[in-house]
């Protein structure tokens, strides 16, 4: 499970622990903001490296919330792969030499955004998912995985976590500012 996990800076959380229950509320409220600003912002460059749809990508992106009791949220994705039939998958058809009727020919299968579908011939549908055959008889095949929301994310953790701290910073002084008026 690919996680990234936001705290407010410890230093920071010493020093509200001196200061009144607001601040300790601004600042969960922060946190929570700055982390689902993230988890935008992570949906969308996810997006970017693979053809999901957004609803798929934000249903495996959960945020767990800040309270002025635990000063810590979490922006957490499940580590399971994304079936390839998720990925804009087709069925394929020829036509037979034969009798001259439409036959199943593969399957194509978009897995990047931009780029043109890749075919897969020896594919078929079982279900909902996609599959190709690894030996004779009828449940001999393996089921085809893409990459998954949590390896695409966890290729830019540390980016994610920068953004979440300057959007938390961000909220937390406009919070404190506004509670100041």
């Amino acid at each position: 499970m690919a996680e990234l996990e936001l705290k407010g800076l410890e230093a920071f959380a010493q020093t509200l622990d001196n200061l009144n229950k607001d601040s300790r509320k601004n600042l969960s409220r922060a946190i929570n903001y700055g982390l689902r600003r993230t988890r935008t912002q992570a949906s969308k460059r996810i997006r970017e490296q693979i053809a999901l749809k957004a609803a798929s990508v934000n249903k495996k992106l959960t945020v767990g919330t800040a309270t002025p009791g635990s000063l810590t949220g979490h922006l957490k994705t499940q580590n399971r792969g994304q079936p390839l039939s998720s990925f804009g998958a087709r069925q394929l058809y020829r036509t037979s030499k034969k009798s001259g009727k439409k036959v199943r020919a593969g399957v194509s299968v978009k897995v990047k955004p931009g780029a043109s579908p890749r075919k897969m011939r020896s594919a078929f549908f079982v279900g909902p998912m996609i599959a190709v055959r690894t030996g004779q008889g009828r449940s001999a095949y393996e089921v085809l995985y893409g990459p998954s929301v949590s390896q695409v994310f966890d290729n830019s953790r540390e980016e994610y976590g920068q953004f979440a701290e300057e959007q938390m910073l961000t909220e937390f002084d406009r919070l404190m500012i506004a509670g100041l008026k």
